[in-house]
């Protein structure tokens, strides 16, 4: 198994240390980018490009190494969870408090980053997320909330599926879902 992110240890070396290294939401995202990065698979089918996926691989090598990893950074204290899966806002209040030395988030909530790190009085910067390892990388994130509408659907459910899409990628509707913590 991989080692504890080499910027864990250097927090935990400080003499004013937080008390955790970093917090994230418990989210897929992470989960693809870290599967990927290992070259795996996500779902059978080469992740749905070759054929409808009907497996999960959640009992993967490349899974149980990044929750094997990520389980290891959390009993060394370096990884703080909220206490809720996808609670992207307590990881950056903790980190707004200097409770942990990075959050990992996602950048449609930069501004307000920006915003709660001026307001505490530290300067914020951008970083690379910590990782199972580094010997690959899957490249930048993926970008979420991506809709995509199949070709070749009958008028009718084209027309529903886009009646759909328009009213998911509204914006008072994509701040609804990221602000209202009723939501999640």
């Amino acid at each position: 198994m991989a080692g504890i992110d080499s910027r864990m240890r250097a927090v935990a070396e400080l003499p004013e240390r937080p008390a955790h290294g970093v917090s994230w939401p418990i989210y897929g995202w992470l989960f693809h980018m870290e599967i990927a990065g290992q070259g795996g698979l996500f779902s059978n089918n080469g992740n749905g490009r070759t054929g409808r996926s009907t497996r999960l691989f959640i009992d993967s090598p490349e899974m149980l190494n990044y929750v094997r990893w990520w389980q290891g950074m959390h009993d060394s204290g370096y990884y703080h969870y909220t206490g809720e899966p996808r609670d992207y806002f307590a990881a950056m209040e903790a980190f707004a408090r200097r409770e942990v030395a990075f959050v990992v988030t996602i950048i449609a909530v930069g501004q307000l980053m920006g915003d709660m790190a001026a307001e505490a009085g530290f300067e914020l910067v951008v970083g690379h997320l910590p990782r199972y390892n580094e010997l690959s990388s899957p490249g930048g994130p993926v970008g979420g909330q991506s809709f995509f509408l199949t070709a070749g659907l009958p008028k009718e459910k084209e027309d529903g599926a886009l009646a759909f899409l328009q009213h998911q990628l509204n914006p008072q509707h994509a701040v609804a879902r990221m602000y209202d913590r009723r939501c999640r």
